[in-house]
């Protein structure tokens, strides 16, 4: 919740859909599974079934990226509000998030298009989304510092002498 300053109803709406997402992903694991405790039976129409399962594993999880999606969308915007964060990190999600919601949306609705389109929404995606521009920035940030070092302690916090 270090985004509850900038706009406490969309810090909170954000991680509900992380919440939902992440439940969404749990259950769908059940997909990959459910063929583990029938695969020793050698029947065509159960080869299918398998099939099927691995299939529907696929869906739910796009359906589960859907509210990825717009957990970065929320938490892109609200960083590109904050004055503790740079606006370009918060703008790079807001990207992410929407290459997400246009990959799920494509693979639930049309999967030949998502295949077309997956290499030129998969960069801006894991660019964007990578930990790497927050790691650039903490390392810019401590550096401007002039330490070097990490401060122990947030801004106007009272430090407690350890005995």
């Amino acid at each position: 919740m270090l985004l509850r300053p900038v706009s406490a109803p969309l810090a909170l709406l954000a991680t509900v859909f992380n919440v939902v997402q992440t439940a969404i992903l749990g259950i769908n694991k059940l997909w990959l599974v459910a063929p583990l405790l029938v695969i020793d039976r050698a029947d065509t129409r159960l080869a299918e079934t398998v099939y099927m399962a691995v299939q529907l594993h696929a869906y739910g999880f796009a359906i589960g990226l859907v509210f990825f999606g717009m957990t970065c969308i929320i938490r892109g915007r609200l960083i590109a509000r904050s004055a503790f964060l740079p606006k370009l990190l918060g703008h790079m999600l807001v990207g992410a998030g929407v290459c997400y919601l246009l990959n799920s949306f494509a693979l639930v609705l049309s999967p030949a298009v998502a295949q077309a389109a997956f290499p030129w929404i998969c960069f801006p995606r894991s660019s964007a989304n990578s930990r790497l521009p927050a790691g650039c920035w903490s390392r810019v940030s401590i550096a401007r510092d002039g330490t070097g070092r990490r401060p122990t302690a947030l801004p106007g916090s009272v430090e407690v002498p350890s005995p």
